[in-house]
């Protein structure tokens, strides 16, 4: 299985590697460090997922983190609740006055 990136205008990126022997999915939310980390001050990024068994007409809210700090990769998370045989798309959100999505990376386990 090949992963799957997308950039976004904040240079926030996320990569969904699927880790086929031990039947899960890594995300990993990096940022660029060449934007200021003040872009990010009071404002929350949530990972969310939806999947091929509703047509990916619901977005499950997975983890929602405050941006902290000068890390270059911000979260990594391992997402253990993938089934077989189903596609999951991973969006990115950052929420301020508005929510709008960044990104997503589709995987198909």
């Amino acid at each position: 299985m090949k992963a799957a990136t997308n950039t976004n205008p904040l240079k926030l990126s996320i990569t969904a590697t699927p880790c086929e022997q031990d039947g899960y999915i890594n995300v990993f939310i990096t940022r660029d460090r060449s934007v200021s980390s003040s872009a990010f001050y009071n404002k929350e990024i949530s990972l969310r997922r939806a999947s091929s068994k509703d047509n990916f007409q619901t977005l499950e809210k997975l983890f929602v983190m405050p941006y902290e700090g000068e890390s270059a990769v911000l979260f990594k998370w391992p997402d253990l609740s993938i089934e077989h045989g189903v596609w999951y798309q991973y969006s990115l959100y950052v929420s301020d006055a508005t929510n709008y999505s960044l990104l997503y990376a589709p995987i198909k386990t």
